[in-house]
């Protein structure tokens, strides 16, 4: 792995960003290269799924969320095994942390904000007790992200919202 770009302290700043919004932003991250090649060997399956299950469409109208394979040019150890995004999810989640998979929710031409819910529920809702992240997402569009073309929106402490 190479060294990561942001200090000791960064990380901890988006940690904190994670703990008390629920998500964090690293801008211009990736490079631009990579995950152009990554959204020209998305748009085929895109398009496959649209028309093999397009129905579906499991986020809502016109959104879709697409399994991609572990496969080049997904399988990149320079996106899994980047240095500061593994700082911060073992961080958050312990040393421990289990990639499971690997997709794309996509919001396209026409798409409606989904309403406001929280990804995943409480391990123990028995306890009543909120529980700290345990299942995290990293985020990068592999379509244009304009509010013409379906904005991608996190509303802002909704990881802790509970029923």
């Amino acid at each position: 792995m190479s060294e990561g770009r942001y200090s000791k302290e960064e990380i901890e700043g988006f940690v904190k960003d994670v703990l008390a919004d629920g998500f964090c932003l690293l801008r211009d991250h990736f490079p631009k290269e990579t995950l152009e090649s990554w959204r020209e060997s998305f748009a085929p399956m895109l398009e496959d799924h649209m028309a093999r299950e397009g129905y579906l469409e499991n986020r809502g109208r016109s959104r879709y969320y697409v399994t991609l394979p572990f496969a080049a040019p997904f399988a990149d150890p320079a996106i899994y095994e980047d240095e500061d995004v593994l700082a911060i999810v073992f961080r958050l989640v312990g040393p421990d942390a289990v990639m499971v998979q690997l997709a794309s929710d996509t919001p396209l031409l026409g798409s409606e904000y989904q309403e406001i819910h929280r990804d995943a529920l409480p391990l123990f809702p028995e306890t009543g007790q909120e529980t700290l992240p345990y299942q995290l997402a990293v985020n990068f569009p592999l379509v244009d992200v304009t509010p013409e073309t379906g904005p991608f929106e996190v509303a802002r402490g909704t990881h802790m919202v509970s029923k």
